[in-house]
């Protein structure tokens, strides 16, 4: 058996404390594997910083001595002696200063004086053993003045007289040994010139260098010659160096250190190196090894220590549980676990006798849900089968009663015998069935095959299970017969009328919209009609004999039409409104003539419960061919053709082109008007009103004026009832008020300039202007913000406006008089009591209507009617103006019956703000 199997073979407990044990070992050798890698690496960085320091220490003492061999060279080149000694000569001057004492006490090893001519004059040197002097060598000294010695040099001095004299210094090699050399002009004592020559003193390196430096070295030092190959002898380890002119390595156990020391003309002269043995490494390698067991040693005495404490207080624990579960796997889950102490053993224990409470518990309320599932599923009012691979393995009772399978269930049945039998034109087939539930459907209706074959309209629910890794099904079934017989009634009630059980008018739209869209399509150009019939006066029916009747009458219209008009479509659209669609005309005569027969026939006289009924229909008809594109447009037109119809002495109104652009500019101007009023597109002209006597101007009547973009000036007797017809007539008054009271305090404050008394401006109000709640409000905000005085301000009203509520209108009349504004009866003569009009109202004058004028000319009849009743304006104390004025026999009359103020085209045409300012000069 393999360590890995006898390792699982282990207690839970044992394996958790020998994983610990090992990664708490492995954890402790990286950390000190780690600790010493850094730490050794840091000790070997030092070391070469401190060799590649100590080589940088040997080089300078080298360079400390020749400089120092150079400063004391002066003292010597610049003495008068010398200087005597190279240009007149001096025989004792060896004597007297070159001696064995001078060369230690100068530190040097060699003194050689040449002339300014570069030729030797005097040259001495210490023996080896530095006892005494000798003569110089002619090999040594032409070896010095040499060019790989003091030749260029000297060379150059000669041929550049005029260099700053100084001294020259450096290393040179004489005869396979390195020399500090220091070129020294010689001059006075006093630093003057010219230079009488040249001294040269030189130090042999090797007699100081390392001996006498040993001391303040702080490595061993050793000069070789730049060819030795000692260093390639050794087996070496190069290292990283942190100068790039030192090179390292490692030999054994010392370090080493070196760097190229150049001559005077910068040749490779001698090498430098230095050693050290690598004691701060060893000891370093000494003390981590000492670390390492120290650590391994107290480490294995924890390890020993915690794994026997673990043992004890959580193996034992382990353990215990362990038992535990044991022993309550073998009593069959029914004997708790013991619970001892507060650690996360004894709440594993306490979890786990709460999931057996609770498992007890759920088993108990898992058999109370079969139970109940139970009940619900034989007794629930859905049927229910249970699907297995496409065979039926379950039924309750109401699948069973639903289906006619009650003596005789179908179990283990494929469900597909449930299904219609897969036919081209089925939509209930198997095939199709298995198309839902790939398609994701599992909420549909379908059609199911009871046992005796007749079909039953369910709505299924399917919802998936998994059971042995097939696909199971619970199909749930409700019968939807009655809720497709409703459906089916409710689609008739939203396509039939159902008084009439004629088509409806979305119906009648749905026909006319597919056939008009076949038309465009297929470009068919034979004309179709299209009769919109309505009965005239038929609330009156109603409200007189009742809605029975009203039904009855209906229905017996409706059965009339479909008599004369079995093969053509027929709708109700509206209480008395009925329309006859002729997709295919023979001509376009042929709507003319029906119309005129189902007018015809339905003149004759009906009889409804004993009472007889005779209706007047009227017809709106329109013939179409490809300029309609929608039933709205054609039931649009016929509407207003029906209008027409209703409004003419003709009850049959044939839709044409001219009714078309009227219906079409009715629509713009209904459309518009609302955006004309609100953004200030009308204007407001004035007609003048003259005095007959001076012939002057003395006041104005306001008429509202429209520019539409596209169908230029609209006369107000097209727009103004439009507004009538709901509230926007109260804005349009509001807006001509506030434009007349404007102008008019403008053209009032030019006349008063030029002394001409005010204009009184006439403003038409419609009646349910003059019975809005907000007319008082209006007309003192207007004057306010106008500034237009009361009196100046007269309105205008119509009999009509006040027969609709007397009381109020009295009431509303005395406020605006209290306001000083006057009153004006418009249009006096066409109401239907005129005279006792003048009596009962509070109005301030009498406009006399254009039809009394016309009657002055008829006769003297006519000339009495407008005397009388000029003359009982005159008694109550009223202004009378006579308006619509076109001829001067009719102005003569008229001022002959004493009327003064007169208004017509005889004197002017209604007039622009800009006209009428042009008129008064302003």
């Amino acid at each position: 058996m393999s360590l890995l199997s006898r390792l699982r073979n282990i207690r839970l407990a044992t394996r958790a404390t020998l994983l610990f044990a090992v990664s708490l070992l492995m954890v402790m050798g990286t950390s000190l594997l780690v600790l010493g890698f850094f730490f050794l690496h840091s000790i070997s960085d030092i070391e070469s910083q401190l060799l590649v320091r100590a080589n940088h220490q040997a080089r300078e003492s080298i360079n400390l001595r020749l400089d120092e061999m150079a400063a004391r060279s002066i003292d010597w080149a610049y003495w008068d002696e010398t200087y005597r000694l190279l240009t007149s000569g001096d025989e004792r001057y060896a004597q007297r200063n070159l001696n064995t004492d001078s060369f230690k006490t100068n530190d040097v090893d060699l003194m050689l004086f040449l002339d300014r001519r570069g030729q030797p004059k005097l040259a001495s040197m210490l023996n080896p053993q530095r006892t005494e002097l000798i003569a110089v060598s002619a090999e040594l000294s032409q070896e010095l003045l040499s060019d790989d010695g003091l030749g260029s040099r000297i060379q150059h001095l000669l041929q550049h007289p005029d260099v700053e004299p100084r001294p020259i210094s450096g290393i040179i090699m004489l005869q396979g040994i390195p020399w500090n050399v220091a070129l020294t002009p010689v001059l006075t004592s006093e630093y003057q010139g010219p230079v009488a020559g040249w001294m040269i003193w030189a130090q042999a390196i090797p007699s100081f260098f390392p001996a006498r430096v040993s001391k303040i070295l702080t490595s061993d030092a050793v000069l070789k010659v730049a060819t030795d190959t000692a260093v390639q002898q050794h087996k070496i380890t190069p290292l990283p160096s942190p100068d790039p002119e030192v090179t390292l390595w490692q030999a054994e156990q010392t370090l080493f250190a070196a760097s190229d020391i150049r001559d005077l003309n910068q040749h490779r002269a001698m090498r430098l190196e230095t050693s050290s043995p690598r004691l701060i490494y060893r000891a370093g390698q000494l003390s981590m090894k000492v670390l390492l067991a120290v650590n391994l040693l107290g480490g294995g005495l924890l390890l020993i220590l915690f794994l026997r404490l673990f043992r004890q207080h959580i193996t034992a624990r382990f353990q215990a549980l362990e038992q535990g579960l044991r022993k309550l796997a073998y009593d069959n889950w029914s004997t708790p676990l013991a619970i001892d102490g507060k650690d996360e053993v004894a709440l594993a224990s306490q979890v786990i006798n709460q999931l057996l409470a609770s498992r007890e518990s759920s088993n108990l309320e898992l058999q109370e849900i079969e139970q109940k599932f139970s009940a619900i599923y034989q007794h629930s009012a859905a049927g229910i089968m249970m699907l297995h691979q496409g065979m039926i393995m379950n039924m309750n009772q109401t699948a069973l009663q639903l289906l006619d399978y009650r003596h005789a269930p179908p179990l283990g049945q494929p469900f597909s015998q449930l299904l219609p039998e897969d036919q081209p034109d089925e939509p209930y087939s198997s095939s199709r069935f298995q198309q839902m539930l790939q398609l994701g459907q599992h909420h549909f209706e379908w059609e199911l095959v009871t046992r005796n074959g007749s079909r039953l309209p369910c709505e299924i629910q399917l919802v998936a299970l998994r059971h042995a890794d097939h696909d199971s099904w619970l199909l749930t079934m409700i019968d939807i017969t009655e809720r497709r017989n409703t459906e089916s009634k409710i689609k008739r009630l939203s396509l039939y009328d159902t008084l009439t059980g004629l088509l409806n008018r979305h119906q009648l739209q749905a026909i006319i919209n597919q056939d008009l869209a076949e038309r465009e399509h297929h470009g068919k150009a034979q004309p179709f009609g299209l009769l919109h019939l309505d009965i005239i006066h038929f609330k009156h029916i109603n409200d007189t004999f009742g809605h029975e009747i009203g039904d009855q009458l209906l229905q017996e219209i409706a059965r009339r039409l479909s008599r004369l008009c079995p093969q053509q479509i027929l709708a109700r659209i509206a209480a008395d409104e009925f329309v006859l669609y002729l997709p295919q005309l023979e001509s376009l005569f042929a709507t003319m003539r029906l119309a005129k027969r189902l007018q015809h026939a339905l003149i004759a006289p009906l009889r409804i419960e004993h009472q007889e009924l005779q209706v007047v229909i009227c017809i709106g008809v329109v013939v179409g061919r490809q300029e309609f594109h929608t039933a709205e447009e054609v039931l649009r037109c016929t509407d207003y053709a029906l209008g027409k119809a209703k409004q003419g002495p003709l009850s049959i109104r044939l839709f044409t082109q001219r009714l078309y652009q009227e219906a079409i500019e009715s629509m713009m101007i209904k459309r518009d008007l609302p955006q004309a009023i609100r953004q200030d597109q009308l204007m407001v002209w004035f007609q003048p009103i003259v005095d007959s006597h001076t012939e002057q101007v003395v006041g104005l009547e306001a008429l509202v004026r429209w520019k539409h973009p596209k169908l230029g000036f609209v006369s107000p007797a097209k727009f103004i009832p439009i507004a009538e017809q709901g509230h926007l007539v109260i804005e349009l008054g509001e807006k001509v008020l506030q434009l007349a009271c404007d102008y008019a305090v403008q053209l009032n404050q030019c006349r008063e300039k030029r002394q001409l008394p005010p204009l009184i401006t006439h403003v038409n109000l419609s009646a349910r202007h003059f019975a809005s709640p907000r007319l008082l409000p209006l007309l003192e905000h207007t004057l306010a913000c106008s500034g237009l005085p009361a009196s100046q301000l007269a309105i205008e009203i119509t009999e009509t406006t006040l027969l609709a509520s007397p009381r109020d209108a009295i009431r509303r009349m005395h406020a605006i008089r209290q306001l000083g504004i006057h009153l004006a009866l418009d249009d006096f003569g066409t109401g239907y009591s005129a005279l006792n009009t003048l009596c009962q109202y509070p109005i301030d004058m009498v406009k006399l209507d254009r039809s009394f004028v016309l009657r002055l000319m008829e006769g003297q009849q006519g000339e009495l009617l407008v005397r009388a009743i000029i003359n009982m304006a005159r008694d109550l104390g009223l202004d009378v103006i006579a308006e619509g004025v076109e001829l001067a026999s009719q102005r003569d009359k008229l001022v002959a019956l004493g009327i003064r103020e007169i208004q017509g085209y005889y004197y002017y045409r209604p007039m622009s703000g800009e006209a009428l300012a042009n008129l008064n000069a302003c």
